[in-house]
């Protein structure tokens, strides 16, 4: 009979059921390792897998701190058990100690960044009207719309919004692409020591940054749902970062 075993978070095998004991006998797994064979439902530890292994090796000693629990050789709290499934389904293991970022303090550095942006974009705005580019002179020059506005006020007003939006939002992706990919957070998210990382904590590149920049307009529009999600998230991700796959976690 086939047994396949996880080592360091990777699926192992297949061996046979004398290999796997030989395995257990040397230290390489231990009664708490996930195993799996035909006919098993899900993934389960050695010691209910084979109850018979239990009587032919040592019982491993508790864990001193009661928080904590072993699965595939790695020790982790118990509260962050869920994490570490969905890692594994993932094919990444990573840090579950680690501490992500909170809705509230997300709110704040989303705050911050809009008082950032804010200026930046509006002071680009004043510094291009000085040298005869004026944005804003687009909207002025529909002029007043009393009454029922004629279809060409009404091609000029959508036009000059749809510049707008498009200048605002090409502005915020370029903002967050370059900060989150450069530094690996924003002035919000540095002010607070939060930073953007990949599932396993490791840096994201420049091109993924851009990626979680456009998936974060998508986010602005879904009513703030998309953003209020991260307050129900078992790793606080907001969708842009489930889109994304990348993670908000407070830097040490």
């Amino acid at each position: 009979m086939n047994w396949y075993y996880a080592l360091n978070g990777q699926q192992q095998g297949p061996v046979n059921e004398a290999e796997l004991q030989r395995l257990l006998q040397v230290g390489t797994i231990n009664l708490n390792t996930l195993v799996w064979r035909e006919g098993l439902p899900d993934w389960q530890p050695m010691s209910s897998a084979m109850p018979a292994s239990s009587s032919g090796a040592p019982t491993p000693p508790p864990t001193p701190e009661s928080n904590l629990t072993e699965v595939a050789g790695v020790q982790f709290n118990v509260e962050n058990k869920d994490v570490y499934v969905q890692q594994m389904r993932e094919g990444v293991l990573s840090n579950t100690n680690q501490e992500y970022a909170g809705f509230w303090i997300r709110v704040v550095a989303k705050l911050i960044d809009g008082i950032v942006q804010n200026i930046i974009f509006y002071g680009a705005m004043f510094i291009l009207s000085l040298v005869g580019i004026d944005f804003m002179s687009s909207l002025q020059s529909i002029g007043p719309m009393e009454g029922d506005p004629s279809p060409e006020q009404m091609a000029k007003f959508f036009t000059a919004i749809g510049l707008m939006s498009a200048v605002g939002f090409g502005f915020q992706i370029f903002y967050n692409g370059i900060m989150v990919g450069k530094y690996g957070a924003t002035v919000g998210k540095m002010a607070l020591r939060l930073k953007v990382v990949n599932a396993d904590n490791s840096p994201i590149t420049m091109g993924k940054a851009f990626g979680r920049a456009f998936a974060d307009i998508v986010t602005n529009f879904t009513c703030l749902i998309g953003y209020v999600i991260a307050a129900f998230d078992l790793q606080k991700r907001a969708l842009h970062d489930h889109i994304a796959s990348t993670r908000v976690i407070v830097s040490r």
